[in-house]
C-alpha cells in the first residue's frame, strides 16, 4: 500500500501545544428524531487549515471544568514548541473523524512494556482478578462525576443530549449496574474511570463502582487525570499509585494485565518525554501503565507498558498493536468545534478497531455527556434493544 508522508506543523496557542487537523469533508450537525440513529447529511466544504488548529481548551476540555473546582493543584507549565511530524513514523497526532492513520509497518520501535433504559442484569462471569492475560481487551472511558458534571458554567443540564437513564448520579449502585450491563451488551470488557486523587468524589464513587461490579465479570481501571492539569512529581505519583494499589488493586473487579494492576494516564497538551521519565521512575513494577501519546512519543528513552490516544475529535486513532481508539463525535455547549455523529462512520471505525489486533481497543467515551462523545443510550439514538444505536454496533462486533 502506497503511503503518503504528511508533514504537520505543531503550533503553540496560548502557551499550549496544538496539532493542526488534516483537511477533510466536515459534516454539518445532524438533526435527529426522538427515536433512532442520526441520518447522514451532505458534507460541507472543507475549512482552511489555519481555522482548524486545535486549542488547549479543545485538547483538555473534558477535564477543564473539573480542574477549576476548589482544590490545590500545581499549575501546568507551558512549553514553547515548534515541531514537524511525519505521520508515517509518528502517529500521535490528531486525526479528523472518519479518517485514520496506520502505523508504518517498517517502523520497528516498540514500547519496552508490552425515562429510563432497561437495566438488564449483567451477564454472569468470572470474578477473577485478571481480566485477560492474552488477546484484546475492549474498554470504554467512563465518567463517575455526576451529578456534579450536569452543571457546568452555570448551565444545567450541561449536555446537548439526554441519557435514556435521565440525569443520574454516579454513586447510585443501580445506575452502575445498568451501565455495566450496557457495556457488556456492547462487548466491552472494562471501564476506565476518571480519577482525580484520594478523597475526591471520583475516588469515593470508584469504590462504589467496584463494590457494584462483584460477580459480573466486568473490570475497571482508573484514568489518572491529574497529569492533564499539573505535572505531579515522582513522590506524588508514587503516593497515588500506592493508594490505588492498597485500596483497589486486590479487588477481583480491578483490571489487570499480565497480573499487574492497570493505570491509564491522561496527558496535558504540553506533556512530552519528561512525563514518561517521571512515570517510569515512579511506577511500581506491578503497575501496568498506559500513557497518552504525544508528538514524538516513540523517541522517548522512557517507555511505559503501552500508549493510547484520547481524542473525541478523531473517528479512529490507530496505535496498533498497542491500542486503537474510536469516538462517535464531539458536540459541546458553547464550543463552535463540532464533529457530527455519523452512524455509518462509527460502524466502519468499530469494524476497523475489531480487525486491528490491538491489545487495547478503546471507546471514547461511554458517558462523557458534556463533550457529547457518549455511546451510552440517549433519547436521541434510542433503539428497541434498550441500549442505543452505538452500543448496538459494538454488540455486533466479534
Amino acid at each position: 500500500m502506497t503511503r503518503l508522508v504528511l508533514i504537520l506543523s505543531l503550533f503553540v496557542i496560548g502557551g499550549a501545544l496544538a496539532a493542526p487537523k488534516l483537511l477533510e469533508e466536515k459534516t454539518e450537525p445532524t438533526p435527529v428524531s426522538s427515536v433512532g440513529a442520526p441520518e447522514a447529511r451532505p458534507a460541507a466544504p472543507a475549512q482552511e487549515p489555519e481555522s482548524r488548529v486545535r486549542s488547549a481548551s479543545d485538547r483538555d476540555g473534558h477535564a477543564a471544568w473539573k480542574a477549576e473546582e476548589p482544590k490545590e493543584k500545581a499549575p501546568k507549565v507551558a512549553r514553547t514548541v515548534d515541531v514537524e511530524i511525519a505521520i508515517e513514523t509518528d502517529p500521535a497526532v490528531f486525526v479528523p473523524a472518519g479518517d485514520e492513520f496506520v502505523v508504518d509497518e517498517s517502523d520497528e520501535s516498540e514500547p519496552k512494556g508490552s425515562g429510563s433504559a432497561p437495566a438488564q442484569s449483567p451477564s454472569a462471569g468470572s470474578s477473577g482478578s485478571v481480566a485477560r492475560d492474552t488477546g484484546p481487551i475492549r474498554a470504554a472511558f467512563y465518567y463517575p462525576w455526576f451529578p456534579q458534571a450536569w452543571t457546568q458554567d452555570g448551565v444545567y443540564p450541561f449536555s446537548k443530549y439526554k441519557p435514556s437513564l435521565g440525569y443520574y448520579e454516579s454513586s447510585d449502585p443501580g445506575v452502575i449496574r445498568a451501565h455495566i450491563g450496557a457495556m457488556q451488551y456492547g462487548n466491552v470488557d472494562a471501564g476506565i474511570s476518571s480519577w482525580w486523587g484520594p478523597s475526591d468524589y471520583t475516588d469515593e464513587n470508584f469504590a462504589t463502582i467496584l463494590a457494584a461490579s462483584g460477580g459480573t465479570g466486568f473490570h475497571w481501571a482508573i484514568y489518572y487525570e491529574l497529569e492533564g492539569t499539573a505535572n505531579p512529581g515522582v513522590a506524588q505519583i508514587q503516593a497515588d499509585l500506592a493508594y490505588v494499589q492498597a485500596r483497589y488493586a486486590s479487588d477481583p473487579s480491578y483490571l489487570k494485565i499480565d497480573s499487574r494492576f492497570v493505570v491509564f494516564v491522561f496527558a496535558g497538551s504540553d506533556d512530552g518525554c519528561e512525563m514518561a521519565d517521571r512515570w517510569r521512575e515512579a511506577a511500581p513494577i506491578n503497575a501496568y501503565v498506559v500513557l497518552e501519546g504525544f508528538a514524538g512519543y516513540k523517541k522517548c528513552e522512557s517507555q511505559p507498558d503501552s500508549w493510547h490516544v484520547y481524542d473525541p475529535f478523531a473517528g479512529a486513532s490507530n496505535l496498533a498493536p498497542q491500542s486503537y481508539s474510536i469516538s462517535p463525535g464531539y458536540s459541546k455547549l458553547g464550543d463552535p468545534s463540532e464533529v457530527a455523529r455519523d452512524l455509518a462512520r462509527w460502524r466502519e471505525n468499530a469494524a476497523g478497531m475489531a480487525l486491528s489486533g490491538a491489545r487495547l481497543q478503546l471507546v471514547v467515551s461511554f458517558n462523557e455527556w458534556g463533550e457529547g462523545s457518549a455511546v451510552e443510550s440517549s433519547d436521541t439514538w434510542a433503539t428497541s434493544s434498550g441500549y442505543g444505536a452505538y452500543l448496538d454496533v459494538l454488540h455486533e462486533l466479534p
